[in-house]
């Protein structure tokens, strides 16, 4: 403190534009350090750093990052645990890890968890027509490769109508079949205009094959029980590695699907393996009624989670996750 005297008392003042050389030193040391910070981080990627570290904590619990190639297929998966095999597929959009992480850490603790990133997603590609049944095909090579006749299979959204077309076009192949926000041979195509209209967009494959910031925040609107703000660096980072390739063989996925739908028709309930349905309560992409619809349809059970949009995986893991387990 500095001060001076009135002819009462003294007068104390913080001393705080006595700065001495050292205090200027320190400022000057902070002030680089945080610019180094800033600048640090608005050049590393993320998303990409996330990733990294997850697969770090993967290995040191059994779970192996591999690259699968043949044929003009480039899978990449993830692969570790023991016992009964449950192969998890992925929704549109990211990869498996994104839309995984916590089932797989979880479900390796007593099972053997086989998750791969579909192709044209992540970090898998093919020199093959985008197609349902291009997926379907690399999924069981994939399977063949690994020396595995039958696991379960857990499908959300878009990796749900890859799931029942494994189901229905190699039934030897999938012991139990788990729909995730995922409606199936039921679903009414024209529930589509309305996405597109709530959406503001004229066609449903620009609701999910993303471009800008703008895109992906409108996606997360619409997909997630609480909407939340992402920041726009991290929006970059993510366009950057989950969509800035394979943008052309996304939309021609979503293009072929209402038509492959159709493909389903011959199923019947006797043809199924034991199946499971969970949902959102809450699911703003496909609704609730064509969880139900699909459950009637399929004689399957149905389980609501609560709380949760069209990821219900994420937005309530734990009540998900115990669905999961039960089935």
């Amino acid at each position: 403190m500095c001060s001076f005297y009135t002819k009462n008392k003294a007068i104390c003042y913080p001393r705080i534009l006595d700065l001495t050389a050292h205090d200027t030193y320190l400022c000057s040391v902070k002030a680089t350090i945080t610019i180094l910070l800033l600048l640090l981080l608005s050049s590393c990627n993320m998303v990409r750093w996330n990733q990294k570290r997850l697969t770090r904590k993967y290995e040191r619990n059994g779970i192996h990052e591999n690259t699968f190639v043949s044929g003009g297929d480039t899978i990449h998966y993830f692969d570790g645990g023991q016992g009964e095999v449950v192969m998890l597929l992925q929704g549109f959009g990211a990869d498996a890890q994104m839309n995984w992480n916590q089932s797989i850490q979880d479900l390796v603790k007593d099972h053997r968890v086989i998750a791969p990133d579909l192709l044209w997603f992540g970090k898998s590609s093919s020199n093959r027509k985008p197609a349902l049944d291009s997926q379907i095909a690399a999924l069981l090579k994939l399977l063949d490769k690994l020396h595995i006749g039958q696991c379960s299979v857990v499908g959300i959204s878009y990796g749900g109508f890859v799931s029942l077309g494994m189901a229905y076009q190699h039934p030897d192949r999938v012991k139990k079949l788990c729909l995730v926000d995922s409606p199936g041979m039921t679903y009414d195509v024209n529930l589509l205009d309305s996405l597109c209209a709530i959406q503001h967009e004229k066609n449903y494959q620009d609701i999910f094959v993303l471009r800008t910031v703008e895109d992906l925040q409108e996606l997360v609107d619409l997909s997630a029980y609480h909407p939340r703000k992402v920041p726009k660096m991290m929006c970059r980072h993510i366009l950057d590695v989950y969509y800035a390739e394979n943008a052309v063989e996304q939309y021609e996925l979503l293009t072929s699907l209402p038509a492959e739908k159709n493909s389903f028709d011959g199923l019947k309930p006797d043809n199924f393996p034991e199946t499971c349905i969970i949902w959102g309560d809450s699911d703003r992409v496909f609704p609730l009624s064509e969880a139900k619809k699909l459950a009637e349809y399929m004689g399957a059970e149905l389980k609501i989670v609560p709380d949760a949009g069209h990821a219900s995986n994420l937005d309530n893991f734990k009540v998900f996750e115990a669905y999961l387990r039960e089935f």
